[in-house]
């Protein structure tokens, strides 16, 4: 076992009174497991055991394995941290307009993008912004899984962020930090922390604050959380939001039995593994009040593409409230109240995913995309439906081929009548076309 620094046991010591017995719970076995289920699709967990501050979040009794699982490739839940699940305490405190906007700054892998994106529940506009590729990638996977159309994936650094001047209604920040709450189920940090990495981290979250607050409307909200107990990384970064950049904090309704840890100064939040069910999450709440930036971009479509007609094929298939566009060689499903400003985002920032991917034309014919399975934007009657038992969906899964009693053509694969991806029925044989990328790797034959 890698032991706890010993630089971070002594300050740990200092900072809290029952210091000794949250350093005895960073190294105990067996921590909390905990997800979030979604509340417009199905899952099958015993859910009697309830997150105290989250609506859709549940502890399990053990960890299964979730690669095993067709509810979890369909976004049926999201394994996710207990505490960091307080956002949702955060998110139901803001008095936000109609229809918000709203910025996850460090999104990856996804899970706080799921739960804002419940938040919203289809209404307003939702961007997801990574800056390390590979991680917007899983980014992206999880939030197509999770099937919101007003939904955007960008990878891009915070100073192109801050650029989109008065942009956004609220802004959770999600801080890269000493990760001091991983101790428990990842002994390798505790090898990687330091007191000189976690000063490099308190310069790198002011820079990433700096601009975010430049894209903040006045009068809109930033969440800012971390998973470390570091006081320079928490509690004195919102002392700095106060003093240096004209932000108000926010007190949020928190209640006696949540066992939540106020630091001295009262600015902020923590769950403590040591009195919560939680692996260690810091949160606070604060509300732009300073004078409203004079820069401004017209966020109006300019011509991004020539003009293109939309097939037939696909424009059939959305309701009148969402727009078809066609870009880069796909068509793109995206909520037409929100357009304009989603068409000047995918002009100037590097996005990878916007709305819901249709699918492509090839050959005058219609090739759906994954994402379109996993969407809200289908009618029951747009596709026949496949229905696969348990181990039959984990066989498709894994990119398996099999005949099927269905018509010829386009066939969504279920699960429980839980979408999971398509089919192509030719007859004679089935194409399988569940993406490469997400296919199970591991052996499904005990499952």
């Amino acid at each position: 076992m890698i032991p706890l620094p010993l630089e971070f046991e002594q300050r740990i010591i200092n900072q809290y009174s029952d210091g000794k017995m949250l350093l005895e719970t960073l190294v105990s076995p067996n921590g909390p497991v905990s997800v979030r289920i979604h509340p417009l699709k199905k899952s099958d967990f015993n859910t009697e055991t309830r997150v105290l501050w989250c609506s859709s979040g549940y502890y399990l009794e053990k960890r299964p394995i979730f690669t095993l699982d067709p509810f979890f490739h369909a976004g049926g839940y999201y394994p996710q941290e207990a505490g960091s699940m307080l956002i949702e305490v955060a998110l139901k405190q803001m008095n936000l307009p109609e229809n918000s906007i709203g910025l996850d700054m460090c999104a990856s892998p996804g899970g706080k993008s799921t739960l804002i994106a419940d938040f919203l529940n289809r209404k307003g506009l939702l961007v997801a912004n990574e800056i390390i590729r590979s991680r917007a990638l899983v980014l992206r996977e999880n939030l197509s899984k999770w099937g919101y159309e007003n939904c955007i994936v960008s990878n891009n650094a915070p100073e192109k962020i801050g650029q989109l001047s008065n942009t956004f209604d609220f802004i959770l920040i999600d801080a890269p930090c000493s990760g001091e709450g991983m101790f428990r189920k990842d002994e390798n940090a505790r090898s990687e922390w330091s007191s000189a990495n976690a000063k490099m981290c308190v310069g790198r979250q002011r820079n990433i604050l700096e601009n975010a607050i430049e894209c903040l409307k006045e009068n809109g909200y930033l969440i800012y959380s971390t998973c470390t107990f570091n006081p320079e990384e928490n509690e004195h970064n919102i002392q700095w939001l106060i003093d240096e950049m004209e932000m108000e904090y926010c007190s949020l309704p928190v209640e006696k039995s949540w066992n939540l840890y106020t630091p001295k100064n009262n600015l902020g939040y923590s769950c403590l593994p040591n009195q919560t069910q939680s692996e260690g999450f810091y949160i606070a709440l604060l509300r732009k009040r300073g004078k409203m930036n004079t820069y401004t971009k017209d966020k109006k479509i300019k011509s991004l593409e020539k003009d293109v007609v939309i097939p037939e094929a696909i424009s059939s298939l959305f309701s009148d409230d969402i727009k078809v566009y066609f870009h880069q060689g796909f068509y793109y499903a995206f909520p037409k109240e929100h357009f304009d400003l989603g068409a000047f985002l995918l002009k100037e920032l590097n996005v990878m995913k916007w709305g819901v991917r249709v699918g492509e034309m090839i050959n005058n014919k219609f090739i759906p995309d994954h994402e379109l399975a996993l969407s809200f934007l289908l009618s029951e009657n747009s596709f026949p439906k496949v229905n696969l038992e348990k181990q039959e969906a984990l066989s498709y899964l894994k990119g398996n081929s099999f005949s099927v009693n269905s018509s010829i053509g386009w066939c969504i694969i279920t699960y429980e009548n839980v979408p999971l991806g398509w089919i192509k029925n030719l007859g004679n044989r089935t194409n399988n076309y569940y993406p490469k990328e997400y296919r199970i790797r591991m052996d499904i034959s005990n499952a």
